[in-house]
């Protein structure tokens, strides 16, 4: 009989032992971390193809994967919606400092 983690982990073992619907799946991301960008960019004013919307896109989709793997490996394939939530604020926290940090002002340079 399944039980509600085997059920839950279905999706990921499905993509882990299929090469092709891994190549499918990473070609959707990227289509949406570019719908990412260009809302972003659209938010913030700026060029879609632009470093900001580009590395907030990027980052966006990286902290939910990591948030999905934290809230399983924490609480399990039945963490509830709210501690999911939690992990996903910390996720948007990190974004919205990465955003302040790289705004419109000009990229400092690191000296050695």
């Amino acid at each position: 009989m399944a039980t509600p983690e085997t059920v839950a982990n279905e999706p990921e073992r499905v993509l882990t032992e299929n090469e092709q619907l891994r190549v499918h799946y990473r070609a959707r991301l990227a289509e949406v971390e570019d719908a990412l960008a260009e809302a972003i960019a659209a938010d913030l004013g700026e060029p879609a193809d632009g470093p900001r919307p580009r590395f907030a896109a990027a980052a966006a989709l990286s902290a939910i994967s990591i948030a999905k793997a934290q809230a399983r490996s924490v609480h399990g394939a039945t963490a509830s919606r709210t501690q999911a939530v939690a992990v996903l604020d910390q996720a948007a926290a990190f974004l919205e400092g990465g955003l302040a940090a790289i705004s419109a002002a000009p990229a400092r340079r690191r000296t050695a």
